[in-house]
């Protein structure tokens, strides 16, 4: 390569260099028609009231927790309004707080939202405001009660995704949705406990697996080739003391044990799609038995698992069942098979009190009969996932999670890590571009190569 073309080209990296730092200098800049910053516990105003809750004379003072402000019409309270930063402390994927205002009638309805303040970089370059504002609008009129499924967005009970900010849209789903339904919870609007005692189902701390497993938040069992044997009635084994199952299970409702197992994107999406008494059990296990077998596939009803609380027994289906394929709470071993089973609302599942998960083992004889056998796991939930209701009490516990770009930022970290590598490589060529471009065929090699990873 001759030294004119060599500097024929360097204005073109240079260039190419300066347009990435107004590209970033873009990103960090502010929505130029959105507030970037938003405020704690800042009043709502009759602007904001009217696209919220239209036809709403005033709003009281915001507070109780999570905070929410009673909106007045008639003279008598019909609903809340409330921001979705001061309740659930929403985020958006880079880490900068989204803040929206919503408003839920006493029908657990979703009245009307209003965007208040992001700093979205996605958002602030590649999304128009007035697209922005519709999506946010388009949750106008949700029944935070109902079931979320992915029907709902393309048959119109929630509003489409934007475009070429699928994650963001997301975010802005869940923020909306967790914030409302805390809020309504609190308020009773989605009823009260009876017992005086509801579950934890909005506070967030980092635990290990072994802080789970040692808390109960986690129940284990190891069930041998020779126990097995022996409560079929079985002749004893070869190596009777190997592993015939190792099962594990938890409640994965509460977030410090299912955020934890499962990571945040993977718990939001589970969550996102049950009901407001829909409940979460996660069951893993290792050795020879799959507890899992293959029947489902066709009959759609676990065969090998069941739930079994009191007098009730419920049977875990097809269409509760998400596969998992590793847990991603630090220090979790490595796992035959995983799955997540929801259990709905409506099977008189209540997870404050003990419940067992039965291990079904069917054996067919020699002599063309067969043997059933039953391993019970018991389970009681720890305390510290109980919150104390009084029957007149507007109380709850919102305790804010570490922040969702960190969440993301730890879960993709190999790909995060080789990103900043390559970035590390290519400022070192475009610092000693001289004696690189020289070595032709180091030049074609390298380049060809920076492709190559990019595409796969």
């Amino acid at each position: 390569m001759t030294e004119r073309t060599q500097r024929r080209r360097q204005p073109r990296i240079w260039a190419m260099v300066f347009a990435a730092v107004a590209v970033l200098a873009a990103l960090a800049a502010p929505h130029p028609s959105v507030s970037a910053e938003p405020g704690s516990a800042e009043p709502i105003t009759p602007e904001i009231l009217e696209t919220v809750s239209p036809g709403a004379e005033r709003a009281g003072a915001i507070t109780g927790n999570p905070p929410a402000a009673p909106i007045y019409a008639g003279g008598k309270i019909v609903g809340y309004a409330f921001s979705t930063f001061d309740v659930v402390g929403s985020v958006g994927y880079s880490g900068k707080p989204i803040d929206i205002v919503a408003a839920v009638d006493s029908g657990s309805t979703i009245t009307g939202a209003y965007l208040r303040a992001h700093s979205e970089p996605i958002l602030v370059i590649g999304v128009a405001d007035e697209q922005l504002k519709a999506y946010v609008d388009a949750f106008r009129s949700f029944d935070l009660r109902g079931r979320v499924t992915e029907a709902d967005s393309s048959g119109g009970r929630l509003p489409d995704a934007i475009s070429g900010a699928t994650v963001s849209s997301a975010v802005i789903r869940d923020a909306v949705l967790r914030a409302g339904r805390a809020v309504a919870r609190s308020r009773g609007l989605l009823g009260r406990a009876e017992s005086g005692a509801r579950l934890d189902r909005e506070s967030f701390e980092t635990a290990a697996w072994t802080e789970l497993v040692d808390d109960g938040s986690i129940v284990h069992a190891r069930i041998s080739r020779g126990a097995m044997a022996g409560r079929l009635g079985e002749p004893v084994p070869d190596r009777p003391e190997d592993t015939f199952i190792e099962l594990h299970a938890a409640l994965a409702s509460p977030p410090r044990i299912g955020q934890n197992l499962l990571g945040t994107a993977t718990f939001n999406r589970l969550t996102a799609g049950m009901g407001v008494d829909d409940q979460a059990v996660v069951i893993a296990a290792n050795g020879l038995y799959s507890f899992k077998g293959t029947a489902f596939r066709r009959s759609g009803i676990f065969d090998r698992i069941q739930i079994a609380q009191g007098e009730r027994t419920i049977r875990l289906t097809r269409d509760g069942y998400r596969n998992v394929e590793v847990l991603r709470v630090g220090g979790a071993p490595e796992f035959r098979e995983i799955g997540v089973f929801v259990i709905p609302g409506d099977t008189g599942f209540d997870p404050l009190k003990p419940w067992r998960l039965d291990l079904l083992v069917r054996r067919d004889t020699a002599g063309g009969g067969v043997v059933n056998g039953v391993f019970s796991l018991d389970y009681a939930l720890p305390g510290r996932y109980r919150i104390a209701t009084e029957p007149d009490a507007e109380e709850t516990l919102i305790a804010a999670g570490p922040d969702l770009w960190m969440q993301i930022w730890r879960e993709r970290w190999p790909a995060i890590a080789a990103a900043t590598l390559m970035l590390v490589v290519l400022g070192a060529l475009l610092v000693l571009q001289e004696p690189y471009v020289r070595r032709h065929h180091l030049y074609r090699s390298v380049r060809r190569a920076y492709l190559a990873i990019t595409l796969i």
